[in-house]
């Protein structure tokens, strides 16, 4: 990770990213627009998604509500345009090694309670899943318990994001939310079903890299009783057999809902078979919960302060952005891109680097910190696309170097437009 100075000025970077493009299949997509006012190629998400070709992106124009949609085996860059785009429930599936979903400016509406699905749900993928400034909220709970059968079907409010059998999965300043729990009465007010709060997210069997994250549980079920199971608090986060970063990220524990004995959920669980990774990440439990259950597993805390790396998208051709950078003063700036995500932890750098090595291009030096209070503001301007190209989606990270060592800073996904779209 020696930097190695670029003869670029700031203003050419991604201009000397861009003739680097073509290098790699897959890089250049088709622009589907997709508008509820019937300017775009379709109205209605689920039909754009079905239709796309593999490599596309779909630009989603203002904020609909759209509908749920999923993508089964197929590289998408799905971007609210400008966002946040409101869509339903979200599923990725099936991504091969070498393909890759991003999804950007989107905020998914759960429906009304008995909905019980995640807000997205992520399944079987080796392709990278990067999702970013995104707003991910589980449906509620649902209780359907009557005298006639006590055992009933009670389900707990459901997860912000499920993922089983992925990586790498990075997730980039997003909101996650866990579903509220559910209540029913049999007997009110003496007796009556409280369903457990959904957890912000719940992983099995996956490498998951949180950054600038905030995970809130759901509340447990609320319904005055005096007797009846209670309505648990969900946790934040639950992890089996799995590998995870939290770099700058807030876990709530959700609150307890209604019933005696009923009691906040936990901040982060995990088994005996996962391991976390923890940079200036914080940890609050519901009342009555725990902030950390290990059972075995183990957490490693990184030393200082994590670090931000935020460039505007998408992005046409001469439109105007930023590059907002926060770190300390006197920390020295640069960056890596890739086509592709990773996920490698790397401890001597307080981080992970999530980028795919396969084909990798920087690094690129920005310069100096010089802002006692560590942000720095960079403007910049979408460059020229090659010929005839439509979209490109670069995945990029900063580090950032200063006496004694190097901090490895958020990702950002960077989707540049042809200005005709």
């Amino acid at each position: 990770m020696a930097d190695r100075r670029i003869p670029f000025g700031r203003a050419t970077l991604l201009r000397a990213a861009l003739a680097l493009g073509p290098l790699s299949g897959g890089a250049v997509a088709g622009v589907i627009v997709v508008d509820v006012s019937g300017a775009g190629d379709f109205t209605d998400l689920l039909t754009a998604v079905q239709e796309a070709a593999d490599g596309d992106t779909l630009l989603i124009k203002g904020p609909g509500p759209y509908s749920n949609f999923s993508i089964d085996g197929k590289s998408l860059v799905v971007v609210g345009d400008p966002g946040p785009a409101v869509v339903g429930p979200i599923r990725v599936a099936h991504l091969a090694v070498g393909q890759r979903v991003v999804l950007r400016n989107l905020a998914t509406q759960p429906g009304s309670t008995g909905y019980v699905v995640p807000g997205i749900d992520l399944l079987d993928d080796a392709g990278t899943v990067w999702i970013e400034s995104c707003d991910l909220e589980g449906g509620g709970g649902l209780s359907v318990h009557h005298q006639c059968d006590p055992g009933g079907n009670d389900l707990p409010g459901t997860p912000g994001l499920t993922a089983v059998g992925c990586d790498p999965v990075i997730v980039v300043r997003s909101q996650l939310t866990g579903g509220a729990g559910a209540h029913w009465a049999v007997t009110e007010p003496f007796y009556s079903f409280h369903t457990p709060g959904g957890p912000a997210a719940l992983i099995q069997g996956s490498s998951v890299a949180f950054s600038e994250c905030t995970l809130q549980a759901g509340p447990g079920g609320t319904g005055s009783a005096l007797c009846g199971p209670p309505g648990i608090g969900g946790d934040a986060c639950v992890l089996t057999a799995t590998e995870a970063l939290l770099s700058g990220c807030t876990l709530l524990g959700g609150p307890p809902g209604d019933g005696i004995g009923a009691v906040g959920g936990d901040g982060l669980s995990l088994d005996a078979t996962s391991s976390v990774q923890r940079l200036d990440s914080s940890i609050t439990p519901g009342a009555g919960g725990v902030d950390l259950v290990t059972e075995g597993g183990i957490v490693d805390d990184f030393v200082g302060a994590a670090r931000s790396f935020a460039l505007t998208s998408p992005l046409r051709e001469s439109q105007s952005g930023t590059l907002a950078i926060q770190g300390v003063q006197g920390d020295f700036v640069g960056f890596y891109w890739s086509f592709n995500g990773g996920s490698l932890p790397m401890p001597a750098r307080n981080g992970w680097f999530v980028l795919n090595p396969s084909f990798l291009a920087g690094p690129f030096l920005l310069g100096a910190i010089t802002d006692p209070g560590g942000t720095w503001i960079l403007n910049v301007t979408g460059p020229n696309l090659p010929p005839a190209s439509e979209a490109m989606t670069f995945l990029l990270q900063a580090y950032f170097a200063y006496p004694g060592g190097v901090t490895l800073g958020s990702g950002t996904a960077f989707t540049l437009v042809n200005s005709a779209f």
